[in-house]
């Protein structure tokens, strides 16, 4: 009985003490990302702890020890060869050394171990663009945005930037044609905070040639911010590229239907005047209310110089009759405008203008007179056609 006792004591002893040793190892693995000091003091021969370690001073952490670094990333990689975050900091140390050769065959070796090591695909995108090797750094881009959330937020801005460069710009619109799975949030944000916009319409341009997709949303901002830049002719080649049929028509959507996507600055707008109009299935619908008369509706057009004529349809909302509307034509570029509209027949009107020299973009107004604001009026526009 006693020799039972001892031997259940021993087992319960051995039980505790292997609890112990596990407990600890858990608790370095759990530390060894953020606290890999105290993980290393917990168990030395942690192999995340020591790759961590080696990782700070990699990173430049104070009175960093490269010496010291180097023997953790080589302990950790030797405990754990499949440590891919140990094989880089390898590599960077030998880079530090100026052992090229060896730092490039170290961190192909850190790929091959994980594509999902940021710092791996970092190091090769600085080390491929450094190289002059385009292909190679965006392959590594796309990499690395395809593997790490994180890597968006760090890389578009860079990317945004570089797109200025016509050899960059057309080797990414190529990846951007094979659709990968960021493309869509990097041109939306190119298209919105890019300075360059050269560079914004070069890419897309370069994109519509490779078959790349754009989103509607990014196509309407880059066309917006193209034309408040007076950049009428970069926004018309940009627009022709993605929409040619819309583009080749000298008014679009001459009916006024809905139009369900796909809308952009060279589109009908409404809503911007003192009436408020609508694209219904029936046509324009302008309901006046009291105020100044402003545009119901614009659209920018690009008619080539010469004399034109446009004739403008409508009916009355109620028996009591229709107010007459308004059509001009302006110059985009400074507002000037080029010819106001006069009465033909009963629910028709009709606009003769020129178009002078230097005009590249005319914006076509459609408005209520003054004398026919009141809250009564209000007409619908059924079709607008080119005369001549």
């Amino acid at each position: 009985m006693r020799r039972f006792l001892v031997l259940k004591s021993a087992l319960v002893c051995g039980a505790l003490a292997a609890a112990f040793v596990a407990g600890k190892e858990s608790l370095a693995l759990a530390l060894a990302d953020t606290q890999p000091q105290l993980a290393l003091r917990l168990n030395p021969n942690q192999s995340d702890a020591l790759s961590a370690a080696a990782h700070a001073a990699v990173s430049g952490a104070p009175s960093a020890n490269l010496q010291l670094a180097g023997r953790q990333a080589a302990k950790a990689l030797q405990i754990d060869p499949t440590n891919s975050r140990a094989a880089a900091n390898v590599a960077v140390l030998r880079q530090l050394d100026g052992s090229e050769t060896d730092a490039v065959e170290a961190m192909r070796y850190a790929q091959r171990l994980s594509r999902r090591n940021l710092a791996a695909q970092l190091w090769w995108i600085e080390y491929s663009a450094e190289q002059g090797d385009v292909e190679r750094t965006l392959t590594h881009y796309d990499t690395a945005m395809r593997t790490a959330r994180s890597a968006p937020s760090l890389l578009f801005p860079v990317l945004v930037t570089a797109v200025g460069n016509p050899i960059v710009s057309r080797r990414l619109a190529e990846v951007l044609a094979q659709r990968p799975s960021w493309a869509e949030q990097f041109v939306q944000q190119l298209a919105q905070s890019g300075r360059d916009l050269d560079a914004v319409h070069g890419l897309l341009s370069a994109m519509a040639a490779s078959g790349a997709p754009v989103a509607d949303p990014a196509l309407r901002t880059a066309l917006q911010r193209l034309v408040d830049d007076a950049r009428y002719r970069e926004a018309l080649s940009l627009f022709a590229a993605y929409r040619p049929e819309r583009a080749a028509a000298p008014v679009r959507n001459p009916t006024f239907r809905p139009i369900s996507q796909g809308a952009t600055i060279f589109d009908w707008q409404t809503g911007e005047g003192a009436e408020a109009a609508v694209l219904s299935p029936d046509g324009l619908l302008i309901e006046a209310s009291s105020g100044t008369a402003k545009p119901a509706a614009s659209q920018l057009v690009a008619l080539p110089v010469g004399q034109h004529r446009f004739g403008l349809a409508y009916s009355a909302l109620s028996d009591e009759g229709a107010a007459e509307p308004a059509l001009s034509a302006h110059c985009a570029s400074d507002g000037s405008l080029l010819g106001r509209s006069a009465r033909t027949a009963e629910g028709q009107v009709r606009l003769e203008f020129s178009v002078p020299a230097g005009c590249v973009l005319q914006r076509l107004e459609i408005a209520l007179p003054e004398a026919d604001l009141d809250p009564s009026a209000g007409l619908l526009v059924t079709s607008i056609r080119k005369l001549r």
